[in-house]
């Protein structure tokens, strides 16, 4: 059903896709969108291209269980080096995430910022903070690019700090 909502969507869109993922759940969800019959007779017709990212809530869990950082991304803006002169940037080196070096080229590799819309879609839920940051990064990166947000539920902190301490979010029921 949610692969279903999803085609619906980039079918409303008229995108063909580039599917990107984080994470196991995610993996799923990607896989079951690649393979799902519609979807591949929509990319068949599409005219426009858009990258989808799927983003699994629960490996960001640790993070906000913290009460010093809102999300990863502050965290990660707390860690790494701050960039001399800057006060929004940190150094970190994704030569190796972007490119593949040969012995005498570089072969490129597709990224999710190739294509004009850039679709984010959080599985377990995102908050109002992190959506924000979000706009915030692309709007100073990214200006050209049209990113759409998905989640599967709007969150508060205190969902996140209640889910991390979860011992188990699925329930299995004994045949």
């Amino acid at each position: 059903m949610f692969v279903s909502s999803l085609n619906g969507l980039l079918e409303r869109l008229d995108v063909r896709e580039d599917i990107y993922y984080i994470g196991h759940t995610s993996r799923f969800v990607a896989h079951e969108l690649d393979i799902y019959s519609p979807a591949r007779n929509r990319r068949k017709v599409a005219k426009e291209r858009a990258s989808i990212v799927f983003i699994d809530r629960t490996l960001d869990l640790s993070s906000c269980s913290t009460s010093q950082y809102d999300c990863l991304l502050d965290e990660i803006m707390n860690i790494l080096p701050r960039v001399p002169g800057h006060h929004n940037d940190v150094m970190v080196d994704m030569s190796s995430l972007c490119s593949v070096h040969g012995l005498f080229m570089t072969v490129y590799k597709p990224r999710p910022s190739d294509h004009p819309l850039l679709i984010l879609y959080i599985i377990g839920g995102i908050t109002p903070t992190e959506v924000k940051h979000i706009q915030d990064i692309v709007n100073k990166t990214k200006p050209d690019i049209q990113v759409l947000i998905g989640s599967t539920r709007l969150c508060t902190k205190e969902d996140i700090t209640l889910s991390s301490f979860s011992s188990d979010n699925l329930s299995f029921n004994k045949s």
